[in-house]
């Protein structure tokens, strides 16, 4: 599925995220301890991917007689750090074991990475508090330590024949990317365009609570003008624009937010178009171009929406000439 929305220099566009739930299966011997797998099946940036997950946090709730209900409370684990990685397999401590009475059930969630100082991931529900667990987000003033916020399908009701507990995480951020392109007629008679730099401004949500149940958003704060800029290089020293959408926000570089309505986003973009003229001292003119341009968008949980920068420079154009007429001295 793809969203677009045309501008006069920009377009914004989202793809789709994906969820995938795998479970199996087994006749556990006794006494069976409770172990995790996982499975994240679409990327962001140099984030989490199912290959390169380093640890998440577990809530699971028991019930002795008939699966989840949101009175339970989580008294089999509160905030469970589980680390290890795809390869090797994933450890936690102390060690927890699954209940083998007929009607026992044990009812899982999860959140990646694991909440850190840093990272700004935070505990929202008490160790009392009953129904799906909640945990606060809140926007890391460093870019370099906004991180790929996952949230697992529950794993609802399950008990030792259904075997290793594997997670199905899904992304719960919206992030934001910046593509350019030009003209072929602009590069056609000769000239040149390069980026300089782009800047992103908006007024992102500063936190907001995820309740981990069904990964929706909620006690959302605003937040103030945050501006996010990439440098490529004055004048000719910067990057050579082509035809087709290269990515400048993008790979390890995209702006991550929580999802937000109505999202105003300001970008300023400069840019160089140099055209050889060998009748100038030089051999060529070169024009430095600064331009603000402003879209809206409905920042989506698991999308990524990519704004398309359409350089296109106007030609200087000349209109018919009008002459006076002679006139008697």
């Amino acid at each position: 599925m793809k969203r677009s929305i045309l501008l006069a220099a920009a377009a914004a566009a989202s793809l789709i995220s994906c969820k995938s739930n795998l479970a199996g299966p087994s006749a556990p011997s006794l006494p069976e301890a409770v172990s995790f797998g996982t499975y994240v099946p679409c990327t962001r940036t140099a984030a989490i991917t199912g290959a390169n997950i380093a640890d998440f946090g577990v809530y699971a709730f028991y019930s002795s007689s008939g699966g989840w209900s949101d009175g339970l409370i989580p008294n089999f684990m509160f905030d469970q750090k589980v680390e290890g990685s795809a390869a090797a397999g994933f450890t936690y401590a102390p060690l927890k074991y699954w209940p083998k009475n007929e009607g026992e059930t044990i009812s899982f969630f999860a959140y990646a990475p694991y909440k850190s100082e840093s990272n700004g991931i935070s505990e929202q529900s008490l160790p009392s508090a009953s129904g799906a667990p909640l945990i606060r987000y809140s926007l890391p003033e460093d870019e370099a330590s906004q991180v790929d916020l996952l949230c697992a399908a529950p794993a609802l009701a399950k008990t030792a024949f259904d075997g290793q507990v594997r997670f199905s995480f899904s992304h719960v951020l919206s992030r934001i990317g910046v593509s350019v392109k030009t003209d072929a007629s602009v590069l056609s008679g000769g000239s040149a365009v390069y980026l300089n730099s782009v800047s992103i401004e908006a007024g992102f949500p500063s936190s907001g609570v995820l309740d981990l149940g069904d990964g929706t958003w909620s006690n959302l704060r605003a937040g103030d003008l945050r501006t996010y800029v990439r440098d490529l290089g004055s004048t000719e020293s910067g990057l050579a624009v082509g035809t087709s959408d290269y990515p400048v926000f993008s790979g390890d570089d995209f702006v991550m937010c929580i999802p937000s309505d109505g999202l105003a986003l300001g970008l300023t973009v400069t840019y160089t178009v140099v055209t050889p003229d060998t009748a100038l001292a030089s051999g060529k003119s070169v024009i430095v171009n600064t331009v603000e341009l402003s879209t809206n968008l409905n920042a989506l949980s698991g999308k990524t929406h990519t704004i398309v920068l359409n350089i296109s420079p106007e030609a200087v154009s000349f209109g018919e000439p009008s002459v006076s007429e002679w006139e008697d001295a």
